[in-house]
């Protein structure tokens, strides 16, 4: 987990420094409360960066971030997660 704005940073700014990453995302749903001062988005993604011996690996899977309406109108996002689709590494098929 990464809490913090300078701990998001460091590791967004870290991820989108490696070589040959691509990354993609599409809503799968989007809901607004009744009240309209939160909502939420689930998605998809599918990012692909370099192993060490510099083969492209793509994960896929699926994430959730909520939103925040602000007072002046515009929306902040107070919470964000992804998790992969795929196994953890290691983890033998059953």
């Amino acid at each position: 987990m990464v809490t913090g704005k300078e701990a998001i940073r460091k590791w967004a700014s870290e991820l989108m420094a490696q070589p040959g990453i691509a990354v993609s995302w599409q809503p799968t749903k989007v809901e607004v409360s009744r009240t309209g001062d939160i909502g939420y988005e689930l998605i998809t993604y599918q990012l692909t960066v370099n192993n060490p011996k510099g083969k492209p690996v793509t994960d896929h899977g699926k994430g959730l971030t909520v939103w925040e309406k602000q007072p002046s109108g515009s929306w902040k996002v107070v919470a964000d997660t992804f998790n992969s689709d795929l196994p953890a590494a290691g983890t033998a098929a059953h």
